[in-house]
């Protein structure tokens, strides 16, 4: 309720862009630390990795930045389509439909005057 109002709405708002794609957001955290983690184990056996051992203090800030970069990411996504990727093909695996992913453009009251 105390977070709920309008006062506080700049501070809860950034998360609903990254909860209508939270899917695709987990998917990537997932693929992006998991190579991180997997390429520092490796690197600690002495086997090639791809990314060299990060400390461990490190990692919450990178998590931290990271979250916030996929907030930005998915304000910019929702800007031009419905759903997330792969909240897209989920939805059309579910409803055996293919939903629109694009959002329909609006036009403003400039461009409507122009038209007529």
């Amino acid at each position: 309720m105390f977070l709920s109002s309008s006062r506080f709405s700049w501070l809860v708002h950034p998360f609903a862009w990254i909860g209508r794609m939270s899917l695709t957001n987990y998917l990537l955290q997932s693929l992006v630390f998991g190579s991180i983690f997997i390429g520092g184990s490796m690197a600690a056996l002495g086997k090639i990795a791809f990314v060299p051992p990060i400390p461990f203090a490190a990692l919450l800030p990178i998590g931290i930045v990271f979250f916030i970069l996929q907030i930005g990411v998915s304000k910019l996504w929702l800007k031009h389509f419905n759903y997330g990727p792969v909240e897209w093909l989920w939805r059309t695996g579910t409803y055996w439909k293919v939903s629109p992913m694009r959002r329909k453009e609006r036009k403003t009251a400039a461009v409507r005057h122009a038209d007529e």
